[in-house]
């Protein structure tokens, strides 16, 4: 388990405070626009030892507020970066730091920038000092006179403000934090790849799924034997491995499973099989030609071949009869990804590819619980064996430059019509209708295939962080959520795992590949 280092400015919120008082500006950062603001909770404690009497306490505070800074922020440059004025940042009185929330991108230039500060008018003298800096190795600046000098924010760099004849005088830490890193790649961990979970070497085929509250695997092994293995924890790497003896023939790549664990799985004469383990299965119905996946608490297959298909539902209902289009595909379409949006009057689920590959392109197949509908407009390239699997991704407001955080659907591997495995990462960002090359950061690294028929999970990891602070956190809305109790934050990283997959001589990948997007690594912005 990881637990990722935590920084000076990670709070999106602005906000000034000191031993006696806080003041909060209502500020959003470019990372929580539209997320609630957090309340602080100061309890100040008077020791019985404490000799001072509540006109000493009102005078301090007053001497102590008449050296606060009361606002911070950066003159806009375009040649820096866009938007450079909106970078918000944390005011601390009790420790006097002043940082930015959210780190600026990865190789920022900040040795020439100009802050703007504010201060009571009781201050007559700010001096900001600079050491170590990489284009100021040293330097002096009078901000009260000049305050549009540049400062070499690589430098270790203070402000000191002082009332008249420095009667009363206080020094500020300022920061502006740049990530060290570029939090927007796909980073995949070649050290923590961990092979198939197989009880032989060279396992022939597998099929992974979500099961409970981690994963199994479903493996035919280079004997010819089944082996299920299973883990509630594969950050740990634990799997429990059980050689499986069926009384039939399962068909590897419509093994499914339902939130509530109930797995299924369709036999090579059309039995539905089902079972609680994996281990045990029992038969629950005949003459499935096809099996596509869940549709709520509701499994969905095929009846039929060619022309007149119809779908078959377990357990039966009133989704069974209805026609599937002729060109829906017989085979080789995605695991359903399912959606509901403010457009969607029910439940929707979509999947993607198939073996039709002389249309040129891959179909989007969207049900809504009464038809199947092709919703592609711009769509993926003709790949059957797609991997498509939920996750996030973020692009600049084209209004604001800022990053804003979309759900999108990532689809990996795949092979065209000539046999040749699909190395090219896609994102959609509404679900299907219009796919685009994703970004650069998202695509593999050139040494992993994710290949044909492989399996995508995503999972999430618990990770934390010490906040030290008194901040306390309501309610507010992210696809990450986190939890804080008392100085530490908790919360759960989605990491993208993929199971197998067939290079183009037809080969298993033996390993098991992580991946996530740095960005989701670090302590949540609130």
């Amino acid at each position: 388990m990881k637990y990722p280092a935590c920084t000076p400015g990670e709070f999106s919120l602005c906000r000034i405070l000191d031993n006696n008082n806080v003041t909060l500006k209502h500020l959003y950062s470019p990372m929580s626009r539209g997320a609630l603001l957090f309340a602080l909770l100061w309890a100040v404690v008077f020791s019985s030892c404490n000799s001072k009497d509540e006109t000493t306490d009102e005078q301090e505070y007053i001497t102590t507020q008449s050296v606060a800074i009361t606002g911070f922020s950066l003159q806009p440059d375009v040649r820096v970066m866009a938007n450079l004025d909106s970078v918000f940042f944390s005011i601390d009185l009790e420790h006097g730091v002043v940082f930015n929330a959210d780190s600026l991108p990865k190789g920022t230039n900040i040795t020439k920038l100009v802050p703007k500060i504010s201060y009571p008018s009781s201050v007559t003298s700010a001096v900001i000092e600079m050491k170590g800096g990489t284009h100021r190795e040293d330097g002096t600046v009078n901000y009260y006179a000049n305050a549009n000098d540049t400062i070499d924010f690589t430098a270790h760099v203070t402000l000191t403000l002082g009332t008249e004849n420095k009667a009363v005088t206080k020094t500020y830490v300022l920061k502006v934090n740049v990530h060290k890193e570029d939090p927007d790649v796909m980073y995949w961990d070649n050290l923590a790849s961990m092979n198939l979970p197989s009880r032989l070497d060279s396992p022939k085929a597998q099929k992974s799924v979500e099961f409970g509250s981690g994963v199994l695997s479903l493996i035919e092994e280079s004997d010819g034997s089944f082996t299920v293995a299973t883990t509630t924890d594969i950050f740990a790497g634990d799997w429990q491995k059980n050689e499986l003896k069926p009384a039939f023939t399962p068909e590897l790549n419509t093994l499914t499973s339902t939130p509530s664990g109930t797995l299924y799985i369709l036999s090579d004469a059309g039995e539905l099989m089902t079972s609680a383990n994996g281990l045990s299965w029992q038969k629950a119905d005949t003459g499935w030609s096809g099996l596509i996946g869940m549709y709520g608490d509701t499994l969905l297959g095929i009846r039929g071949s060619g022309t007149g298909r119809t779908m078959i539902c377990w357990p039966s209902g009133n989704l069974d009869g209805i026609s599937l289009p002729d060109d829906f595909p017989a085979s080789g379409y995605s695991a359903p990804v399912s959606f509901a949006n403010r457009w969607t009057t029910s439940p929707t689920i979509v999947v993607f590819g198939g073996d039709n590959l002389a249309s040129g392109y891959s179909p989007s197949w969207a049900f809504d619980g009464s038809q199947w509908v092709d919703i592609a407009d711009s769509p993926l390239p003709a790949l059957e064996g797609l991997t498509v699997v939920d996750y996030y991704s973020y692009l600049n407001s084209a209004s604001s430059g800022l990053l804003k955080e979309f759900e999108a659907y990532l689809a990996f591997g795949g092979r065209d019509r000539d046999g040749n495995v699909n190395n090219t990462v896609y994102v959609t960002y509404d679900h299907g209708v219009n796919w685009q090359r994703a970004q650069d950061y998202m695509q593999l690294p050139a040494n992993i295939l994710a290949g044909y028929r492989a399996d995508a999970i995503s999972l999430g990891t618990l990770m934390q962080s010490n906040l030290s602070n008194r901040w306390k956190a309501a309610d507010g809305k992210r696809h990450l959520d986190f939890s804080i109790e008392g100085d530490v934050i908790s919360w759960d990283c989605p990491y993208i795992f993929l199971f197998g997959g067939y290079d183009a001589s037809m080969e298993l990948d033996s390993e098991v590949r992580s991946g996530v997007l740095k960005r989701l690594t670090f302590v949540p912005l609130f």
